[in-house]
């Protein structure tokens, strides 16, 4: 079976390959990160985030796109021009949105830097046939294992390139670890999307997780579905439709209930992990048929379910609410009505209208301040609405709504 979302490559003794460069030191500037959590995890969370925060999915963030990020994952207040700056420095080419590339190039060095791994360590690893240098194909492969799996070749075959300062066609050591830390000790680099710590888990044997160092994970853990919510062991229709009504019905986002139901937070859904979830929705049969379940969603066959995997699964409705919209009947209106007062496009019932409203308006309200910012009401239409829309258009509308120019939209004209 294919190993997709993991990389479990063994390192062989220096001495069973004389071209083998693993016995090679470590430069001094190759020291190891923070620790907080491992390096392939932090990489499969970078993936999942900026999939998440990609709300038209044309594989790039705009900057309504990136503010979005960072306010969902990191703790403080942050001024649009602390994330312009920060913007700026991940979009290269300057061409207004943070490409795959780009983002890739950052989450290496993002990633390295929250963990305990060194570069070596990483080489030895990628180094599939420990021929002492990595080469395109061993580099994508080992990308694609990190949750980027969504990635074309040219895409990463851009990054791989950047890195490649010698062009000789394959990345040294000395050549990766110089590429990876430069320019990485500025200022504006290190401050670069760091996700917010929460209260460290100091029971034995904890783990250095994203799920035990950051809070936002907490905050996903409790609030991805209703207590109510319940699979139906006896209907007819699948567990990924009944999920897929669910995610839409209770507008809530594809990587919090994954999150949620990634229990140890190694960025992948184990048999024992999707049990529990399942049975946690009240989906109460047979494990025979839960494995079953399991393994069709386990597209790779790896005993994993990565968030791409999930995503694909459920892609019906996943970051979208699409409402179709019919064309208004003509009606005879009493004598007594209006003649202005006609009925609506009769997609869905008021109040049904009014919940959901609700309800996406305070999923966009990330900082929970009871109004909607520009950023944050740019991703309430964007995840609610198809379509691609410019900022202008957005601000006109956004402008339209903050009627006491304040800057942010509040309840009242929500509400209205």
């Amino acid at each position: 079976s294919k190993v997709y979302g993991k990389l479990k490559k063994k390192v062989k003794a220096p001495g069973l390959n004389k071209n083998r460069n693993a016995g090679e030191q470590a430069s001094e500037n190759d020291i190891a990160g923070t620790g907080e959590e491992e390096f392939l995890v932090g990489m499969k969370q970078n993936a999942m985030e900026r999939d998440a925060a990609d709300v038209d999915q044309d594989g790039k963030l705009d900057f309504a796109e990136f503010c979005a990020l960072v306010r969902e994952r990191e703790v403080g207040d942050f001024t649009d021009e602390q994330l312009k700056e920060r913007f700026n420095t991940l979009d290269k080419d300057g061409s207004g949105k943070v490409d795959m590339a780009e983002y890739l190039h950052f989450s290496l060095r993002d990633a390295l830097a929250r963990s305990s791994d060194r570069v070596i360590d990483l080489f030895r690893k990628w180094d599939d046939d420990s021929s002492g240098s990595i080469d395109r194909k061993e580099f994508i492969r080992a990308v694609r294992s990190f949750g980027f799996a969504d990635m074309t070749e040219d895409d990463i075959g851009v990054v791989f390139d950047s890195l490649d300062d010698d062009k000789s066609g394959k990345l040294e050591y000395k050549e990766l670890n110089a590429m990876l830390r430069k320019d990485y000790g500025a200022e504006a680099a290190r401050n670069n999307l760091k996700r917010g710590k929460g209260p460290a888990d100091r029971s034995r044997g904890a783990k250095l997780t994203a799920k035990a160092t950051n809070h936002n994970f907490v905050a996903n853990r409790v609030g991805a579905l209703p207590p109510m919510v319940k699979l139906d062991p006896n209907s007819d229709v699948s567990i990924t439709d009944q999920l897929n009504a669910i995610l839409t019905e209770h507008s809530v986002k594809l990587i919090d209930l994954f999150r949620d139901w990634d229990e140890n937070g190694d960025g992948a859904i184990d048999k024992k992990e999707f049990r529990h979830a399942v049975a946690a929705l009240g989906y109460d049969v047979p494990k025979k048929e839960i494995d079953a379940t399991f393994d069709i969603l386990d597209d790779s066959g790896d005993g994993m379910i990565e968030y791409n995997e999930l995503k694909t699964a459920l892609s019906k409705v996943y970051g979208k609410l699409q409402k179709k919209v019919k064309a208004p009947k003509s009606k005879s209106s009493p004598s007594d009505t209006a003649t202005d007062d006609v009925a609506g496009t009769g997609e869905e019932e008021f109040l049904v209208g009014m919940k959901q409203n609700a309800m996406e308006r305070d999923a966009a309200d990330v900082d929970q301040d009871g109004k909607l910012d520009f950023a944050e009401f740019c991703a309430l239409v964007r995840e609610r609405e198809v379509g691609d829309f410019t900022d202008e258009q957005l601000k006109e509308r956004f402008n339209t709504l903050d009627k006491d120019g304040s800057g942010k939209v509040d309840m009242a004209e929500y509400l209205h």
